[in-house]
């Protein structure tokens, strides 16, 4: 099984400009890639029939073209990819969150909390079909 590495992806949202085009590749597997940018360093990938959302924020009305999230990652604990109010207007009821330990610690509601998972700057996490490094 090849691993999906989303740190280029992480690095490469915040020159993306926020706007409605997405950008599809293919991966040397052959899997598609679809990769949505919505809003400052917030984008949405889709892949291998999974759909994730990184640091979700400006507000839940950005994301209404998507149904629900299977992942959600968070990297900081500031406004601007640790959100609370954009995250309680998500559909996440099949969400996985993945965050830093000061994420999961600032964050007030239990029933997010018990869906986090915790990744410390520098860590690897095996998703199963990708990893994120």
């Amino acid at each position: 099984m090849k691993y999906f590495t989303l740190i280029f992806l992480l690095f490469s949202s915040y020159f993306m400009e926020a706007q409605e085009n997405s950008y599809s590749f293919d991966t040397e597997s052959g899997s598609k890639i679809t990769i949505y940018p919505i809003y400052h360093g917030s984008l949405v990938i889709e892949f291998q029939e999974e759909r994730i959302v990184v640091d979700p924020f400006g507000g839940a009305q950005r994301f209404e073209q998507f149904d629900g999230f299977d992942t959600v990652i968070i990297t900081d604990i500031h406004g601007d990819h640790f959100n609370p109010s954009t995250l309680e207007g998500l559909n996440l009821k099949n969400a996985r969150i993945i965050a830093p330990q000061a994420v999961i610690e600032r964050n007030k509601d239990a029933a997010l909390v018990s869906k986090m998972k915790r990744m410390d700057n520098g860590g690897n996490r095996d998703m199963g079909k990708w990893q994120i490094s």
